[in-house]
């Protein structure tokens, strides 16, 4: 397994497995066992996607059942104006590896779907939202084994 650190702008990734920057959506993460994204703010707020779905600023979506999100932080981000939602966590094909995704201290506003969503009826795991305004009411579809904290639904 192979560890790397990027800096992009303001955007910092932290990372131990594989991180997809594709144009319908600002981050596609499938695979990360280890992932932090850090302060994605001013020039670099996952913003204005659009194109091919999600259009989401961030999309955490394994394709395979084998696949991990495990240690996932995104910190102090703001997501904008995206054509899909601010946040997705497509989790529909982890199969049954624990997730641990934290979200701290981020924002939300103006995404045409909504700032959140989390797909994810056989997930496991924990995805805690700390701080931050994540504007519009959250779309949440998992099962009992998938702990959502912190979410605030208005």
């Amino acid at each position: 397994m192979q560890s790397a650190s990027k800096r992009l702008g303001s955007v910092a990734f932290v990372l131990v497995g594989l991180v997809l920057l594709v144009t319908a959506t600002g981050l596609f993460i499938a695979h990360a066992p280890i992932f932090e994204c850090t302060k994605c703010q001013g020039n670099s707020t996952l913003r204005n996607t659009g194109g091919t779905a999600p259009e989401a600023g961030i999309d955490f979506e394994p394709n395979e059942k084998d696949e991990y999100l495990t240690q996932c932080v995104v910190r102090k981000c703001t997501f904008t104006n995206n054509a899909g939602y601010g946040l997705l966590f497509a989790l529909h094909n982890i199969g049954r590896n624990p997730v641990s995704i934290q979200v701290e201290n981020c924002t939300g506003d103006k995404n045409k779907l909504g700032s959140l969503w989390v797909l994810g009826p056989k997930a496991v795991g924990r995805i805690t939202i700390q701080g931050g305004d994540l504007k519009g009411k959250p779309k949440l579809e998992h099962g009992t084994d998938l702990k959502v904290e912190g979410v605030s639904l208005r």
